[in-house]
């Protein structure tokens, strides 16, 4: 489909054009899509579902505290505006302006191994960097000020996902996101993306990566862990259970 698309595409937008709309539209379209899906499996209690819940002793927020649900909703849906419509487009234009050299003609489209072989590596090198990060943001110093907020919710719920601290996406992903996507910019010709990613990868590979990460991140804080989920074969996700 996205072959198909790709000339018209080329069209209607600049380079800039596509990576902001690859990296602002469709992860909101993508992220919304998922939480309606799982609002509907939340609210729907269906046995089917109910017994793949990690946590089937806890109440949802929205039962335990009904009060205390509409504060932490209202400060979630600002965090994911404000990640969606400032964060990501203000950094997607300046790492764009380091001109990092990716594919972009419909002649170098790459082949489906080529965009599995380049998404595994974008998984290990980002799964990697947030670890690091992760562990970093649960020192006592750095936690209470900053990471403590994504731990707000009491029962591990999709939207919670985005409920961070600026700090603390800056740190767990944008980082993550300069390793894999501009390695030129940080000046270390070592790491994995520079090596074996950078100059080779397609502008649509990216996008495909911008679709496959809030799925990855959504996933991992649904609360239930179903057999079905395509990243439990892959193990370089960084999937977890709370």
């Amino acid at each position: 489909i996205l072959y198909a698309v790709w000339p018209s595409m080329l069209e209607k937008f600049s380079p800039l054009g596509l990576k902001l709309f690859f990296f602002t539209v469709i992860p909101t379209l993508v992220s919304i899509i998922f939480y309606a899906v799982m609002e509907v499996v939340y609210r729907a209690k269906h046995p089917f579902f109910e017994r793949y819940r990690m946590e089937p002793e806890k109440k949802w927020l929205w039962e335990s505290d009904p009060e205390q649900w509409k504060v932490i909703f209202r400060k979630t849906a600002l965090s994911l505006a404000r990640k969606e419509l400032i964060f990501v487009p203000v950094l997607t234009y300046l790492t764009s302006t380091q001109n990092p050299r990716h594919k972009i003609s419909l002649e170098e489209f790459p082949s489906v191994l080529e965009i599995c072989f380049h998404l595994c590596i974008f998984m290990v090198v980002s799964d990697s960097v947030f670890y690091f990060m992760h562990r970093i943001l649960h020192h006592p110093k750095l936690y209470r000020h900053f990471h403590k907020l994504h731990h707000g919710y009491r029962s591990t719920v999709a939207i919670g996902s985005t409920y961070l601290h600026p700090v603390d996406y800056l740190l767990t992903n944008f980082v993550s996101y300069f390793f894999i996507f501009n390695a030129n910019f940080l000046q270390v010709p070592f790491t994995i993306s520079y090596t074996v990613i950078e100059g080779h990868v397609h502008l649509a590979t990216l996008a495909v990566w911008a679709m496959v990460m809030p799925f990855i991140d959504i996933s991992n804080h649904t609360g239930y862990d179903f057999p079905w989920n395509p990243l439990i074969i892959i193990p370089f996700t960084g999937e977890h259970m709370f």
